[in-house]
């Protein structure tokens, strides 16, 4: 395998990973109700380490679109997937986030992400 579909899959599990955690964090502040998390000590870093790796993801889904022309998966699912993961760990934080649209999002998400995977 490439050394670019490897880094691809690594990448790909990793989102799978972001987009579970931000589901079980938008459960938890939903248990335990808090007020607000603080912005510069954990969402800040957490997004800007996630915000580097999403965007190294969709780059290499591009360009493995590009040489392997998968017959499910196009450029337009992965730039909305990004949007999406996007959203969910940064709404993930807040607890007034916790509604129908984010965990739709995470459902689409976790669709685009496992048809990635299995296409390997």
């Amino acid at each position: 395998m490439n050394q670019y579909k490897e880094e691809l899959l690594s990448l790909t599990n990793k989102m799978v990973e972001y987009n579970e955690s931000a589901f079980k964090r938008l459960e938890e502040n939903k248990v335990e109700d808090q007020l607000d998390t603080y912005f510069y000590k954990q969402v800040k870093p957490y997004v800007e380490v996630f915000d580097e790796q999403v965007h190294r993801w969709s780059v290499m889904c591009e360009r493995w679109i590009e040489d392997t022309q998968p017959k499910y998966i196009h450029k337009q699912q992965i730039e909305t997937a990004v949007d999406n993961l996007r959203q969910v760990v940064l709404q993930s934080f807040y607890v007034s986030s916790r509604n129908v649209r984010i965990k739709k999002m995470i459902h689409a998400n976790q669709y685009t992400l496992v048809s990635i995977l299995e296409s390997f």
